[in-house]
């Protein structure tokens, strides 16, 4: 297992989802300390992560998301993140939803923003699995994002093995709860009740390949069901079993094809809104579209 998870939390804290100040410290007193500042990050998150970077910057990862496509675009969001949480550095950069590796020129961005000191390593996220492999090619990257939950298994296979050596990059997973679905009774199988959020980020933390489950509470009941995921440890093998049914039951659902007509493509606007307005852009909104 990566160093950054051994001995602290396997948490990781995603901004953009609703959780505020008094949750950043709460995660933090339960050993959280990587701390994901995505795009549109929610502004009472920010002065909690301000707050903790004054007092524990030593000891806090903070990672902000770049979903740039132009070199020249990158170091801006980089120097907005700073700014805003009166940091002189970053830990991670993370480059996100590329699924191929970035073209040259915003390597070579990422890489002079390491040279100067302002991000320390650079992470990469990933819907098309892959695609990983080429991202051991060099220069490589320091982390990988991998979509992986009860119901996206793939990982299991195509990614984790990848990951391996004494340079393995760090392995964060998102999308524990599969945008809730596997919360939702109307996706489990017949005669049996969903997870709850609990045994789904348990499910995650079950894989030794995972350094790194972010999680992404709206409020601090959302959060304690992280804690306490993280405090119980890994599933038994009765657990495993019943969160690949559930997972597999809500695979089948959820396996329609993007809309092809226009008033399929109607329906989906009030649920994309209520996302957008809820979550921001995050990597569990794009997955949602990466299925």
């Amino acid at each position: 297992m990566n160093s950054l998870s051994s001995g602290g939390s396997r948490i990781a804290l995603g901004a953009a989802y609703g959780i505020g100040e008094r949750g950043v410290r709460q995660a933090f007193d339960h050993g959280v300390r990587f701390f994901l500042w995505g795009a549109l990050p929610k502004a009472d998150f920010g002065a909690g992560l301000r707050t903790l970077a004054r007092q524990q910057r030593p000891e806090l990862q903070i990672a902000v998301q770049s979903y740039a496509r132009r070199g020249f675009a990158i170091r801006p969001g980089v120097e907005l993140a700073r700014w805003r949480l009166k940091t002189d550095y970053l830990d991670w950069l993370c480059l996100a939803n590329w699924d191929r590796p970035p073209p040259e020129e915003v390597l070579e961005a990422a890489a002079q923003l390491q040279e100067r000191g302002l991000v320390r390593k650079i992470l990469i996220s990933c819907h098309h699995r892959p695609a990983f492999r080429e991202f051991l090619r060099p220069p490589g990257f320091s982390g990988w994002m991998v979509r992986y939950n009860a119901a996206h298994r793939g990982a299991e296979t195509e990614v984790f093995p990848l990951a391996q050596g004494p340079l393995r990059p760090l392995v964060v997973a998102y999308t524990a709860l599969r945008w809730g679905t596997l919360l939702d009774p109307r996706y489990a199988p017949a005669g049996e009740p969903p997870l709850t959020a609990v045994e789904a980020y348990r499910f995650v933390l079950s894989s030794p390949a995972v350094d790194l489950c972010l999680v992404g509470p709206r409020d601090e009941a959302e959060l304690t069901a992280a804690l306490t995921a993280d405090a119980q440890g890994p599933l038994d093998e009765a657990g495993l079993a019943r969160a690949r049914r559930v997972g597999d039951a809500a695979y089948a659902h959820g396996r329609a094809q993007p809309p092809s007509r226009m008033r399929d493509v109607l329906a989906e606007v009030p649920d994309l809104l209520r996302s957008l307005w809820r979550d921001g852009l995050t990597e569990h909104l794009f997955s949602r579209f990466n299925r």
